[in-house]
């Protein structure tokens, strides 16, 4: 994602922050767990049904529509807040 390049941390920060409670929220992994590099898969050990349930979330929460190629093509922490950045400005 080229919006890391543009990304500040004061507008990563709140999205970030979102997203780590939705995916405590939706999967009962500590917020705390939830780093930018983490791997919905490998590190959180998020399958490809509470990652569905994860997006979905995120789009209500940030009134945004990410596209399924968007969603299936998810594998960090980090590529959700750069794309929900992205899909907000």
């Amino acid at each position: 994602y080229t919006a890391s390049n543009t990304l500040s941390l004061h507008d990563a920060l709140p999205i970030f922050n979102a997203i780590a409670q939705i995916v405590n929220e939706e999967t009962g992994v500590d917020a705390a767990r939830v780093v930018e590099g983490a791997s919905f898969a490998a590190d959180l050990d998020i399958d490809s049904l509470d990652l569905l349930s994860i997006t979905t979330r995120i789009e209500e929460h940030f009134n945004i529509t990410i596209a399924d190629t968007q969603a299936t093509a998810l594998r960090t922490v980090g590529e959700a807040v750069y794309l929900v950045a992205s899909l907000e400005s």
